[in-house]
């Protein structure tokens, strides 16, 4: 197991007050479990800009409280994970979709427009990771994978850990064709006059507590990044 490290000087969220939403403060998503362990963190709404121009991204980072540059990879809508150690620089630009750490002086960051941000961390912040999850990935098995890692890597048990899917596309607007159907639990579907939709949130939630989670652990934000318009960004929506 990693030893306890500066990242959190709080106790854990009690598990019933576990709260499945995420607030909005000054263009972050932020989810209530991670400020409070004093984990810096954000899912960035539209205000914030398209963070593919570096300026912003040091804006919004500094606007997350984090002073150190952040590391991204080239994502390939796969299941690898890589973790960096403490004291070490992230091979930039490493053909993956997952990052997990136990350095709190490492900044990680995953892009999602409509894909599922996924945020994972030892419930008293000895490790943390996010991930990015579309539809192939989570058909791959990602949020359970992103479970595996910390015992395999660390040796924290699944029951040691908390997890939150920042917004991404809800079923409300994410037609998919049949051709999904036997990648997927069928409850992750739902038809509404002949149009099949995909609720890649509730699958997610579904690997999460197959991989270990306990339900009080794992949140789905309800925001989606297709419907609303103002607040987030969407590829599928915008084709950019």
């Amino acid at each position: 197991r990693c030893a306890p490290n500066p990242w959190s000087r709080t106790k854990p969220m009690p598990a019933s007050k576990t709260a499945s939403t995420w607030a909005l403060e000054k263009g972050l998503f932020i989810d209530e479990r991670l400020k409070r362990l004093g984990i810096r963190h954000g899912v960035t709404a539209r205000t914030l800009g398209d963070m593919q121009h570096a300026d912003r991204r040091r804006a919004a980072l500094a606007g997350a409280g984090v002073v150190t540059e952040a590391h991204f990879l080239k994502q390939v809508h796969g299941t690898v994970i890589i973790d960096v150690p403490a004291a070490s620089a992230p091979e930039a630009g490493a053909a993956a979709d997952g990052w997990i750490t136990a350095s709190p002086k490492t900044a990680l960051g995953v892009y999602a427009a409509d894909c599922l941000p996924l945020f994972v961390w030892e419930r008293r912040g000895r490790a943390a990771g996010v991930f990015h999850s579309g539809w192939r990935g989570t058909a791959l098995g990602m949020p359970g994978k992103a479970v595996a890692a910390f015992s395999q890597r660390y040796g924290i048990e699944p029951r040691d850990l908390q997890a939150a899917v920042g917004p991404h596309i809800g079923p409300c607007c994410y037609k998919v064709g049949s051709d999904l159907e036997g990648r997927f639990r069928a409850e992750s579907f739902s038809r509404d006059a002949g149009v099949l939709r995909l609720d890649l949130g509730a699958e997610a939630r579904s690997q999460l507590l197959s991989a270990g989670l306990a339900e009080e652990d794992v949140s789905v934000s309800d925001a989606c990044t297709s419907c609303q318009t103002q607040l987030l960004f969407s590829f599928r929506r915008d084709k950019t």
